[in-house]
């Protein structure tokens, strides 16, 4: 079996946050980070996709069988959505769309990159991971050699 056909029930607490997001209230939560410096698009697009292959349920998608069975199903080549934008970011941010796991994987990552600082703001589907495995992912994204 192929890792893109390879699936896995939700656990009863990965299906309760699953059924529960809904747009006006998402089971997403977020981090965010600040460095000195310019960070590489490519790199970071690099790392992330890296990330995310060794993270299960990060790079997963939901499927609803035709019994209404919810399972993880791999994605063959996981790249988290990285919206970019050159320039330095406010000290608010613009309001963060929902994360449907249906559709794309559970991490997606905001980031704004000025003339002597980058920011970045991980978002994260609470039924892929949480705080602990978010903290984890973003560990193995610092120490990947892209």
């Amino acid at each position: 079996m192929s890792l893109a056909d390879s699936e896995v029930p939700l656990t009863p607490l990965e299906e309760y946050f699953f059924l529960e997001d809904r747009q006006a209230y998402p089971w997403s939560f977020f981090v965010r980070l600040e460095f000195t410096g310019r960070a590489d698009r490519e790199a970071c697009r690099t790392a992330f996709r890296n990330g995310a292959a060794r993270h299960p349920r990060l790079s997963s998608l939901v499927h609803r069988g035709g019994s209404g069975r919810l399972t993880w199903r791999r994605v063959a080549n996981p790249v988290p959505d990285v919206r970019w934008t050159a320039e330095a970011a406010a000290k608010t941010y613009r309001s963060a769309t929902r994360l449907d796991v249906l559709e794309e994987i559970g991490v997606r990552v905001h980031a704004a990159v000025g003339r002597q600082n980058t920011q970045l703001i991980f978002q994260f589907h609470h039924a892929c991971c949480d705080g602990r495995g978010a903290l984890a992912f973003i560990e193995d994204w610092l120490g990947e050699d892209a």
